[in-house]
């Protein structure tokens, strides 16, 4: 699948990657992005803001394991190819900084799991908690409204029309031939995996689509942000347990962009002294 990016910052920096909650694109990041560099350039970070597959600019297709794995899969081919392509300007992307909200967090705790070796830290703002009635909502947002309409139609054509696809696809034939190509069976079977990804364990385990030992053998230094208010998807409390699960996590409350930044660079400020040591 062809995964689209952007770089950002200095090539030669610390390696953040950032990757959007939900059905966002790359785009949404990118003034947060310039933030964080216009207030780090001590820090000479590198920021990398990608597609992840089915949204934004990036390429159309469902495989056979659950979307957040096949995301973070995605996430850990892209690391590699950009390292393995440093007499082209990239620089080294391995070992990175995973920065995610939401399904974005999911998905960099998903590869810090899988691939420790590619990690540098982590930094989850916030990851998603809320049990079974947060699986029963996310799940219909992002899979199985798609599956309902796929199913019902008989075809991708519903699916094409829908509010995400057709926004993401508008003009754009070529991608819009892959999705309306794919055999509504195998598109409903992706949306069902996924969805049974999110529901598994769903009432105790850590975070949504999480279980506890994928947190617990977290080996890098990681860092947990909550916004302080009242969130069902993204609780105060679950934040404070995943951090309790999580070994060398630690805890912060940002409610502010600006408060965000300054934990921000504090964590990145540690991460740089910890390499320099290393």
């Amino acid at each position: 699948v062809k995964i689209k990016y952007d770089i950002l910052g200095d090539s030669t920096g610390l390696p953040i990657v950032m990757t959007p909650f939900g059905t966002k694109n790359r785009a949404y990041l990118r003034s947060f992005a310039r933030k964080l560099l216009a207030d780090s350039p001590k820090l000479k970070l590198k920021i990398l803001l990608w597609d992840r597959r089915n949204t934004g600019d990036s390429g159309i297709s469902f495989g056979t394991v659950p979307i957040p794995e096949e995301e973070a899969e995605d996430l850990y081919s892209l690391l590699h190819n950009l390292s393995i392509n440093q007499m082209h300007g990239f620089g080294c992307w391995v070992p990175s900084v995973l920065l995610g909200s939401s399904s974005g967090a999911r998905l960099a705790l998903l590869v810090a799991h899988a691939h420790p070796q590619c990690v540098a830290g982590l930094i989850l703002a916030p990851p998603t908690g809320g049990g079974e009635a947060a699986a029963r909502l996310l799940s219909w947002l992002y899979f199985l409204q798609y599956a309902s309409l796929a199913q019902k139609a008989g075809s991708m054509q519903a699916v094409l029309a829908s509010p995400h696809f057709s926004k993401m696809l508008t003009g754009d034939f070529e991608r819009s031939a892959q999705l309306l190509s794919l055999p509504t069976s195998e598109f409903v079977e992706a949306m069902l995996r996924a969805s049974a990804l999110l529901y598994n364990d769903a009432n105790t385990a850590p975070l949504l689509g999480l279980k506890e030992h994928a947190l617990t053998s977290i080996c890098v230094p990681s860092l947990i942000i909550h916004h302080g208010g009242k969130d069902k998807l993204h609780s105060l409390a679950d934040a404070s347990h995943a951090t309790k699960l999580i070994p060398s996590a630690t805890f912060k409350i940002a409610p502010t962009p600006a408060s965000v930044c300054q934990v921000l660079i504090d964590f990145l400020s540690t991460i740089l002294i910890r390499k320099a040591k290393l």
